[in-house]
């Protein structure tokens, strides 16, 4: 898993974006157990830092991607059913725009599922009295609430190790306000003349920093996840498995 904390990231298309078999995620060589001191040093020197999993947490997200990638592989009519309200009934200043589906045309088509923490109970799940593809996805809010919260801890286990008082600090938030963690899933199409083009005219999402304290994701296969790191003041691939190898400093 890739952990963000001060860096910029852009998104490139690939002529298979998401389409991979079960088990597609990076095995990183050199990724990091998150109570390892060099984890910060990483952090510090180059804005990110790549997070060893167990294998109990790499099947969770792999169920999560899966069951996702059903969600919004579905025809745009029917994933369009489960758009959510911009307002919670208790919690006012939770920002729930985009809750649930989204389509994103001004980003090579992207379909999105957009899932706040605070706001599960007002999300439009998937399967929650649906008569139609989204009948299918039975356990898709119990997988999907379960992988959230995984990397919410990994996230806020993080934020300990940076500054315990912030961690306090966002505790005492969330049980006043709600907690405004964000989780989404993505599904940017093929693009079947996407590898002959550079890589800025295959971006599907250009540079930009993520708000909040830390942005996790989890590698895969597809590539096109780019961060800059600062230590080289260049762009790399964290979805390409040469960036794991021995010295690759992943």
């Amino acid at each position: 898993a890739i952990a963000l904390g001060s860096s910029v990231v852009r998104r490139l298309g690939t002529p298979s974006d998401f389409d991979r078999a079960p088990g597609c995620f990076l095995e990183p060589l050199m990724a990091l157990c998150l109570g390892d001191p060099e984890v910060l040093c990483q952090l510090r020197r180059r804005g990110f830092v790549a997070l060893r999993l167990t294998p109990q947490e790499r099947l969770l997200l792999e169920r999560t991607r899966q069951l996702s990638l059903a969600f919004l592989s579905m025809p745009q009519r029917e994933a369009a059913k489960y758009r959510g309200s911009a307002r919670h009934p208790q919690h006012n200043r939770l920002a729930l725009h985009g809750l649930g589906y989204v389509f994103q045309p001004g980003y090579a088509d992207r379909r999105q599922f957009h899932h706040v923490a605070g706001a599960s109970d007002v999300c439009p799940w998937p399967a929650e009295g649906s008569t139609g593809e989204g009948a299918a996805l039975g356990d898709f809010r119990a997988t999907f609430e379960s992988g959230a919260a995984l990397l919410s801890s990994l996230c806020v286990r993080l934020l300990e190790q940076v500054d315990v008082n912030a961690a306090a600090e966002w505790r005492s938030q969330v049980l006043e306000h709600g907690d405004p963690s964000v989780c989404d899933a993505f599904l940017y199409p093929a693009a079947a003349a996407a590898v002959a083009k550079s890589a800025e005219e295959r971006e599907a999402m250009c540079s930009h920093l993520d708000p909040g304290w830390f942005t996790l994701k989890q590698g895969s296969l597809d590539g096109g996840l780019e961060v800059f790191d600062r230590s080289s003041q260049a762009w790399v691939n964290v979805e390409e498995a040469t960036f794991y190898g021995p010295g690759g400093g992943g």
